[in-house]
């Protein structure tokens, strides 16, 4: 339990949930903790379903490849306003908890270790999937609230989903840059057109990816502001920049071919 740092003690649903479980009368069980939880601000007849999906949610972050340099220098955070680079800049990513300005970084080794790219997309590809299977429950609650409750649980909701495009937007810069690499490393025609066709299925999805980002953040004012860095390291306005860097490096990738 972490009770200090930057965001260990922000009022949240988990500080609410510490609370509970501080003083006497104690709840019978940590189930029955999460229950009174989800009660309190989802209503009694969606409570049970929230508390579902919060369950796979934590179960999916098994998954996380969690090391000091994919937490401090890895693309979750500013996923959905990070470019994608068609040629190497060999450049470190943005610290993920700073307000940096030249956010452009494509080398991958300033932040997979100890795991590797390979390992690392794996993960973050699993997490996001396992994740979303928790946001699909959440989301089968709504129809379970009502008033006031409905709109609290859309607001988790968002939130649950904006972290599963942070997710996926992770794994999906990080397969590009490699898939990218191997474009530029390779003189076999066949391997490079290969590379050159997964580039463009990558960022295709990425732009669904950022589409999906930026309904949300515009939802909720929330999303997107960092406590460490106290600023937005994800904007609309980012969001918005990415979709169009995104469309003209499908174009050009379409049309030429990348210089060595």
């Amino acid at each position: 339990l972490m009770n200090c740092w930057n965001f260990g003690n922000m009022l949240s649903l988990t500080t609410e949930l510490a609370g509970d479980l501080a003083w006497s009368p104690q709840p019978a069980d940590l189930d029955q903790a999460l229950l009174n939880l989800a009660t309190r601000h989802f209503g009694r007849q969606a409570a049970a379903t929230v508390v579902e999906g919060w369950k796979l949610l934590s179960e999916a972050m098994e998954d996380f490849p969690g090391s000091i340099p994919v937490l401090y220098n890895g693309p979750v955070n500013r996923g959905p306003v990070l470019p994608f680079l068609l040629d190497k800049v060999n450049k470190s990513f943005p610290h993920s908890w700073l307000p940096d300005l030249d956010i452009e970084g494509d080398d991958l080794n300033s932040w997979v270790s100890p795991f590797g790219p390979d390992q690392v997309i794996k993960s973050f590809r699993s997490l996001a999937e396992r994740w979303q299977k928790g946001v699909d429950v959440m989301r089968s609650a709504l129809d379970l609230a009502s008033g006031a409750d409905r709109a609290a649980l859309q607001k988790e909701l968002g939130v649950a989903q904006f972290c599963a495009l942070q997710f996926r937007c992770a794994a999906n810069i990080t397969e590009f840059y490699v898939t990218r690499d191997r474009y530029h490393d390779t003189e076999n025609p066949n391997e490079r057109q290969a590379s050159k066709q997964k580039m463009i299925a990558l960022m295709k999805d990425e732009q669904q990816n950022c589409q999906d980002a930026l309904t949300l953040v515009e939802a909720d004012p929330r999303l997107g502001f960092h406590g460490e860095a106290y600023t937005y390291l994800v904007t609309s306005d980012g969001i918005r920049a990415k979709l169009e860097q995104l469309k003209q490096a499908v174009e050009a990738l379409r049309l030429s071919s990348l210089s060595h």
